[in-house]
């Protein structure tokens, strides 16, 4: 797979419906991916972090 634009992709630390390494593997495969990594959340990280989540979203938007 070889993505060419910039893709916002969120890493939850503790999410047991996708792991870490198979979502740094989908950022591998972008040629550009603006990753957000929650190392407290499990797979509702716009809950459990959403400050942080909101600042990450918005340094995507203004890049």
């Amino acid at each position: 797979m070889d993505i060419k634009f910039l893709v916002f992709i969120t890493v939850s630390k503790y999410d047991s419906l996708i792991s870490e390494q198979a979502m740094f593997e989908q950022a591998a495969s972008c040629q550009i991916a603006h990753i957000a990594y929650l190392s407290k959340s499990a797979h509702m990280g716009m809950v459990e972090e959403a400050a942080l989540l909101n600042v990450k979203m918005l340094g995507y938007i203004q890049a």
